[in-house]
């Protein structure tokens, strides 16, 4: 027992000599030492030099970068320097992942040089002594913590044997370089979602991602990597005080067979958007006042004209009409509820898609066009089709029969989804990131705001009386209808022809033409009746015909637009101010605001006077950039207007509904 005591004091005394009476280019603690050595190799004034302290530890045991991770601390460094001189660092080399389950830290095992730049406005004479004064841990199963007082003759004798170059190539290879890239920032859902163009030389590397800072991400878990072509995004778990940050800074570290290199970077995060933080509450009257006003975008009027019509047809009975009513309300709330359980399925799946997603489909977009093609041929055909023909024209047209208001609700929905009202987009937005209760009340408010005008109008019958009684005149508004419909139909083969080939959309040309012969086939009674044998197989082989020429493919983007990059904004953003026009060709909504305010001489006058750099995010086809920009500011559907003022400044968001006067005065504000 007396001789463990001694051994215990013994111990104890060396640590305390060592930590307090250390003077030479090296210290020693209980488990690991603490070396300096340096590059000066002459003593002019004005010069910089390269200084390194090297941590030498027990075998297995390790120590800490900057950001230790779950646990542990990164080394300190209190530096006494003769008058004159200056210290800059310090400068961490990459680190490596130590796990120790279920905590995830970073740092160095066995070794570690952690170099600082020494200068002086002076010349170095032979008597410049500087100190160090340095703690770290030391930690294996157990961690210790280790101290050490350094004083040394810089310019004498240095222990280490490194010479000028080799202290230079040292510095080179472990500490990491500015990465050249642009890197874009942005939180999707739970995650931190960085996103960037791989360097050629690291394209087929593993990629890892080192936060400068404690409280980012959640280091246990696993990052996911998604690359496509030479783009990458890291995707990794955000901890609960993330959203603190403004900025994002570490290293991205990449692994190759034999090598590692590691990059230093810093972007900023988008600033969300004052909506992202709306209450439950506040979000559903969001939600019913946006679908109030969805009724007054242009997407809606060819559908809602026909609802219209037919309350006037059977507005001699009030009964009738509140049924209608009702049975329409149904349809369009049952298609909300439908459209979002389907979103928020789909994006739990880990896709990432936003409000009028599906006609960024080429297959849903056809459809669409068959539809509008079919519903104008029933308006201005002078005869009716077959019993087959005539349920699938009564499912969407305006007939009296139930199924025709339910289907007219249903449609008008789907013809809304690329136009988002104001107070809307906040809403589903926040709907998108919330608890399933919470998504299903804005979604149903929505439905409840869109239909409600409709509600008014067949539990007040009264109110039709402003409008002309029932008569000849309907049967000439029915035809009438045919023109935007066909117009509807036009504008949707313009979007495909954005998203898919010259080939398909040729294809898609002769759908119309079969269904187009069908309706002139029609018109002669002799042809195609009711009671013909024909009538069925006809339908048939006209629907093999449609299915089989629908495009299954989008197009390549490159070969028709270009392509959006978050990198490319940033660098704008950097050398100056940016008008950002989140677009798509589905979107009516996006292409008035352009007409009316972003393409007047006024607006350009103004960008151009104001070197403002006009940046447009084509959303049309799929692009996750997008998308992840989009989440950044807590919206999910276009349109969206943002003005970034300057690299310093918080970007502004605009109204969705734009004029010019508008749109200049928030571009000739002081921000």
């Amino acid at each position: 027992m007396a001789i463990r005591k001694s051994f215990i004091f013994l111990k104890f005394f060396l640590l305390l000599y060592s930590s307090l009476s250390n003077a030479g280019s090296i210290g020693y603690a209980s488990n690991s030492s603490a070396e300096i050595f340096y590059d000066v190799e002459s003593s002019e004034s004005n010069q910089e030099y390269l200084l390194g302290v090297k941590f030498k530890l027990d075998s297995g045991w390790h120590t800490y970068w900057k950001n230790p991770g779950d646990s542990g601390e990164k080394a300190s460094f209190e530096w006494t320097l003769p008058d004159g001189f200056k210290i800059e660092g310090p400068f961490w080399p990459q680190p490596e992942k130590i796990p120790y389950p279920p905590l995830m830290t970073f740092g160095y095992n066995d070794e570690v040089t952690i170099f600082f730049k020494l200068s002086s406005s002076e010349r170095i004479n032979d008597n410049s002594e500087i100190s160090l004064s340095t703690k770290w841990l030391a930690c294996a199963d157990v961690c210790l913590p280790q101290e050490t007082f350094i004083k040394t003759n810089i310019t004498k004798n240095p222990i280490s044997n490194l010479n000028k170059l080799e202290m230079n190539a040292s510095f080179d290879r472990d500490v990491p370089k500015i990465f050249k890239k642009d890197i874009s920032a942005t939180y999707i859902n739970d995650s931190l979602v960085l996103s960037f163009e791989l360097p050629l030389k690291h394209v087929s590397d593993a990629i890892i991602f080192f936060p400068d800072e404690y409280g980012l991400i959640d280091y246990s878990k696993d990052q996911i990597i998604e690359r496509n072509d030479n783009s990458v995004s890291i995707s990794s778990i955000k901890s609960d005080s993330s959203d603190t940050f403004v900025n994002v800074s570490g290293l991205l570290q990449f692994l190759g067979t034999s090598s590692k290199t590691s990059y230093q970077f810093e972007t900023k995060l988008p600033k969300k958007s004052s909506f992202s933080n709306l209450s439950p509450f506040l979000a559903i009257i969001f939600a019913f006042l946006g679908g109030l006003i969805l009724n007054l975008m242009p997407c809606v009027f060819p559908v809602i004209s026909l609802k219209i019509l037919n309350f006037l047809e059977i507005s001699e009975n009030p009964l009738e009409v509140k049924k209608h009513g009702l049975v329409f309300s149904a349809g369009t709330l049952i298609t909300f509820l439908a459209i979002g359980l389907i979103i928020l399925l789909i994006r739990n799946s880990g896709e990432q898609i936003g409000w009028g997603f599906q006609l960024q489909s080429p297959i849903f977009v056809t459809s669409l066009i068959y539809l509008f093609v079919f519903m104008s041929g029933l308006f201005i055909s002078s005869t009716a089709f077959g019993s087959a023909f005539t349920r699938l024209g009564n499912l969407m047209t305006a007939s009296n029969g139930y199924s025709s208001s339910f289907g007219t609700g249903f449609l008008a929905v789907l013809v809304a989804t690329p136009c988002t009202a104001p107070f809307m987009g906040s809403a589903i937005g926040f709907a998108l990131i919330q608890p399933s209760i919470y998504s299903f009340l804005i979604f149903l408010s929505l439905g409840l705001g869109f239909c409600f005008p409709y509600l008014i109008l067949s539990f007040q019958p009264n109110l039709l009386q402003f409008l002309p009684k029932p008569g000849q005149w309907m049967e000439s508004f029915k035809k009438f209808m045919a023109i935007p419909m066909s117009l509807t139909a036009l504008w949707l083969l313009w979007v495909l022809s954005n998203q898919v080939s010259e080939m398909d959309l040729i294809k898609v040309v002769l759908g119309i033409s079969i269904i187009l012969i069908i309706i002139g086939l029609n018109n002669f009674n002799n042809l195609i009746s009711s009671n013909s044998k024909i009538n069925i197989p006809l339908i048939f082989l006209s629907l093999i015909g449609i299915l089989y020429l629908l495009p299954m493919k989008d197009i390549e983007l490159t070969n028709k637009q270009e392509i959006f990059s978050v990198s490319a904004l940033n660098k704008k953003i950097s050398e100056g101010p940016v008008f950002l026009n989140f677009t798509a060709d589905w979107c009516i909504t996006c292409k008035v605001n352009e007409k009316v305010a972003l393409n007047g001489e006024a607006f350009n006058s103004l960008i151009n006077t104001k070197k403002i750099s006009y940046i447009k995010a084509d959303w049309t086809n799929r692009n996750d950039e997008i998308f992840n920009l989009l989440e950044s500011y807590g919206r999910s559907g276009i349109p969206l207007y943002v003005f970034y003022p300057s690299k310093n400044k918080n970007p502004i968001i605009l109204p969705e509904v734009l004029t010019e006067k508008m749109v200049i005065e928030y571009l000739k504000k002081d921000y």
